[in-house]
């Protein structure tokens, strides 16, 4: 969640979107939900970046992909291994 929230701040401050503080932290909070949370963050500021421009809305779309992509494929792993104590992936298995 919190990887999600202050990526998704910083890449719409940097994308231009207004109220880009509020929409990272609903982001973060949606990432709590279960496969439709993602989603749901991502409407928000893609709508508003639909009324800017359609090239902001595929920016706005393209930033929330690769967050959630970075976010289920290399954050959540690394975590969830230290939290268990397994070993991840591209870890070695004790010896």
């Amino acid at each position: 969640m919190l990887f999600l929230g202050i990526g998704a701040t910083i890449g719409l401050w940097a994308l231009g979107i207004p109220l880009f503080l509020p929409f990272g932290i609903i982001a973060g909070l949606f990432e709590i939900i279960p496969y439709f949370g993602s989603i749901v963050g991502t409407f928000l500021p893609a709508l508003v970046a639909l009324t800017i421009s359609p090239l902001k809305l595929g920016f706005v779309l393209v930033l929330f992909l690769v967050l959630n992509q970075l976010d289920a494929h290399i954050v959540q792993p690394i975590v969830m291994g230290k939290q268990v104590h397994l070993h991840t992936v591209n870890d070695s298995p004790p010896s």
